[in-house]
């Protein structure tokens, strides 16, 4: 079983891979860590907290409201 510092450093390992997929055009990739990160956050009990992805998401929604 691992510490709750092992998986918060799993997760943060997590979140880092999941931008460098979708900066590398990894679509997959970028999905199965941001899965990963959504799920490691709820175990965590931490899954209210800003989603590390949200700039990301916002952006989606400039660009697809014409802005």
């Amino acid at each position: 079983m691992k510490s709750e510092a092992e998986v918060k450093e799993y997760l943060t390992e997590c979140e880092n891979n999941a931008i460098v997929s979708l900066a590398a055009n990894k679509w997959e990739r970028f999905g199965y860590w941001a899965a990963q990160s959504v799920h490691l956050r709820k175990i965590l009990g931490i899954s209210n907290t800003a989603s590390p992805f949200r700039i990301f998401a916002d952006q989606a929604r400039k660009i697809l409201s014409g802005e």
